[in-house]
């Protein structure tokens, strides 16, 4: 080192004071620096550069400078170089001028304390951010706490490559207030195990209770999935840390305490600390969003979307309010923005375009966003159970049935009163013809959500399906009552009306449907029953005429049904049973041959009964009996034929006269001619079932936790060598002052320099 520059240094460590050089002992620098480095490290230890500016440090700092610069002034010799330039570098190190310190440091190799230099050396180094020349002088020292700084500039320098920088065997070193347990816990923490780093914090607050180490575990904890725990931690720091508040409000937003978040938020936009706020600002946002306080929520978003760092929190925020308020286009837009500014990093839109995907009906694009974002489906978190309703309806509409229920099964797991995801199961148990299955879900359903008339409609078909006409006519009024312009409820209305014995008011009802529906073969398929019903009726009263004419708009009906939708063969069965009522047996028998199901087999044993042959009208109902043992119409038939007919007529006229409110339909034994069950064949409709959004995505949460280790600077500095007493000194000798005689104030002038 120059002696240019070596004068330049003692020129500024003497500059704070003006001609002190008054003799200081070692013992009191040693004792200045004892009161710096505390304060020097607490800014390290609470990552807080902002300590070293503060007036309680620098007056200490001064004191060390000025009680240095005194004992140099005093007790520096030639020999004394290598102690020199070494205290030097510490006070530019302690001043801030890390690189000056540097400069210094290594201009010299240490000689006889050769390894406490390049400790001091190593770091200084971690001061510059030289963390791989930290490293390597820190290794080798056998220093106390050279292990833990060389951890630490491991871990920095790991840190600028995307490395972990996992520590090896640390068991045994030294600990100095529990920074080796925290700076193991950092370290753990990047490498993902949170579990382990909250043990290691743990044993750093056994050791020495510190903010720093608190809010580090709170840290851990809330990213290990334990927000009660975390706000153990924050609470007891809220109090004297603002960036504690920030910690504790967002904490509390996971815990769903929106209101105390709030309190803690706004505590901290009260204080004078600005190195939170924007995140301060993400967290009211979050607060008022999960209170569904959608137009506060959005203020706040809009405010964070123009600050680059959580412009992204702000813009997906933005979109799952947009959602919420089921505005799809508005926030398919916003997540289309954020997915092509950063693909990779953009899981939480690709999940938020999917939902808006599904809104507008962009089934396919819907579950190709689902698979981009699948990593973010918990299925152990209940929130996630709009999002899995939402994939299960796009599955179910592109054909995916038993992935669609795979979806609606784990969102009921979830949320048992996800009605949406009951009534989805619902569908799927109808679509697979597991009608007491789909009763199950439908009813769960109905217990949670009851304004939406195509859940009750479905419900009331199924209703139908098993003969419970008198609670379907129920139903069906409460779906008419919240649509009356739904068809397929007007329709099951029709029909228990009918069921209900209420002939008049069910024409009257299809006549209508049908005058403002043409064309609908299902609705002229069951005006048609009624009108056969009918005509039944006048032959019960003998008025044949009018039966025939009844017989023929049944007909009619049938026969506009059939041309309308061939495919649906059923229709003939009812056509049969017009011409069985005309004795054209045999078109009645090829009318049910045209569909040979349970019911016809029924209808073509009842024609044969009516014929009086009972052996055949045994043959055909045991085949009916056979493929379905449970149906009663089937049971109470064949136990008749099983009578005397003559008998067996009588009885069933009379239980039909009796109005038997037993386990048949009432109008089916009422009207029989024959005094046997004929089946008639109703056409209804199950209707796909899409409820209103209750999107309520995963609010954009920062994580506020500061991922910095701990060094431990324990500067020392090195002592002059010891002098010898001067025992003889000269005295100083004045000269006599001669005054000698000459020119008076004359001779040469100098000139004026200044």
């Amino acid at each position: 080192m120059s002696s240019a520059v070596a004068g330049a240094v003692l020129l500024w460590l003497t500059a704070v004071f003006s001609g002190e050089a008054k003799s200081q002992s070692f013992e009191k620098c040693e004792k200045q620096l004892s009161a710096v480095l505390p304060e020097f490290n607490r800014a390290f230890g609470e990552n807080d550069p902002a300590i070293l500016k503060q007036g309680r440090y620098l007056k200490k700092l001064n004191a060390l400078r000025r009680a240095y610069a005194g004992y140099h002034a005093s007790s520096y010799l030639a020999e004394d170089s290598v102690a020199r330039i070494h205290n030097e570098a510490v006070l530019l190190a302690l001043s801030g001028l890390h690189y000056k310190a540097l400069q210094q440091i290594t201009s010299v190799n240490g000689g006889a304390e050769r390894g406490l230099v390049a400790y001091h050396r190593g770091l200084i180094y971690l001061l510059a951010g030289d963390f791989a020349g930290a490293a390597r002088e820190l290794g080798n020292t056998g220093q106390p706490n050279a292990a833990l700084n060389a951890m630490v500039a491991s871990g920095r320098l790991a840190g600028q490559s995307g490395m972990t920088g996992f520590p090896g065997n640390t068991s045994g070193l030294p600990d100095p207030d529990g920074k080796l347990s925290y700076n193991r816990g950092v370290l753990l923490s990047r490498a993902g195990d949170k579990q382990g780093a909250v043990t290691s914090f743990t044993a750093a607050i056994v050791q020495n209770d510190q903010p720093a180490y608190r809010m580090a575990r709170g840290d851990a904890l809330a990213a290990a999935g334990k927000p009660d725990a975390a706000r153990t931690d924050f609470k007891m720091l809220a109090g004297k840390h603002p960036k504690a508040m920030v910690r504790l409000g967002h904490t509390l937003v996971r815990l769903g305490a929106f209101a105390q978040a709030r309190q803690a938020f706004r505590a901290y936009l009260k204080t004078k600390d600005n190195s939170f706020r924007n995140e301060a600002f993400l967290g009211l946002a979050n607060a008022f969003y999960g209170e569904e306080a959608y137009a506060e929520a959005r203020k706040y978003y809009e405010m964070l979307a123009s600050y680059k760092p959580l412009a992204a929190a702000g813009q997906q925020g933005i979109g799952n309010v947009a959602l919420a308020e089921r505005r799809y286009g508005k926030a398919k837009a916003i997540f289309d923005g954020l997915i092509s500014r950063d693909p990779a990093g953009s899981g939480h839109a690709y999940l938020g375009r999917a939902v808006a995907r599904y809104g507008l009906g962009d089934y396919h694009g819907a579950l190709a966003d689902f698979s981009q974002a699948d990593t973010l489906i918990d299925v152990s978190r209940k929130e996630m159970a709009d999002i899995l309703v939402c994939r299960g309806y796009s599955n179910y509409f592109v054909g995916r049935i038993d992935a669609a229920a795979a979806d609606f099964g784990q969102a009921a797991e979830l949320d048992a009163g996800r009605y949406e995801a009951l009534a989805g199961l619902g569908k799927i148990e109808i679509d697979r013809r597991r009608y007491a299955e789909a009763g199950k879900f439908l009813n769960a359903a109905l217990s949670y959500e009851k304004t939406y008339d195509r859940l009750w409609t479905n419900y009331g078909n199924l209703l139908m399906h098993f003969g419970m006409y008198e609670k379907a006519f129920a139903v069906f009024a409460t779906a008419v009552k919240l649509n009356p312009v739904s068809l397929n409820a007007q329709n099951g209305r029709g029909i228990t009306l009918l069921e209900q014995d209420m002939l008049e008011e069910a024409r009257s009802l299809f006549d209508s449907l049908v005058r403002t529906n043409r064309g609908q073969p299902f609705l002229l398929n069951n005006r048609g029953i009624v009108n056969a019903y009918i005509g039944n009726r006048f032959s019960q009263y003998g008025e044949q005429k009018s039966a025939d004419r009844s017989y023929k708009l049944a007909e009619r009906d049938f026969n506009l049904a059939l041309e309308t939708s061939p495919a649906k063969k059923f229709y003939h069965v009812n056509k049969g049973n017009v011409f069985r009522y005309w004795e054209q047996y045999e078109d009645a028998r090829t009318s049910y041959q045209s569909y040979q199901d349970k019911s016809a087999l029924n209808n073509t044993a009842v024609m044969y009964a009516g014929l009086e042959r009972l052996k055949d009208a045994r043959y055909y109902m045991g085949v009916a009996l056979q493929l379905d043992s449970t149906h009663r119409a089937f049971r109470y038939n064949m136990n008749m034929l099983a009578r005397d007919g003559g008998r067996a007529k009588e009885m069933s006229r009379f239980v039909a006269s009796a109005r038997d409110s037993g386990p048949y339909s009432e109008i089916s034994l009422k009207y029989s001619l024959d005094g046997y069950v004929t089946l008639y064949l109703y056409d209804y409709e199950y209707e796909n079932m899409l409820f209103p959004g209750r999107h309520h995505l995963p609010a954009p949460l920062k994580e506020i936790a500061e991922d910095y280790l701990i060094p431990e600077f324990d500067f020392r500095l090195l002592p002059y060598a010891e002098k010898k007493a001067d025992v003889s000194r000269k005295k100083a000798v004045r000269s006599p002052r001669i005054k000698l005689k000459g020119r008076a104030r004359s001779g040469t002038k100098c000139p004026v320099l200044f």
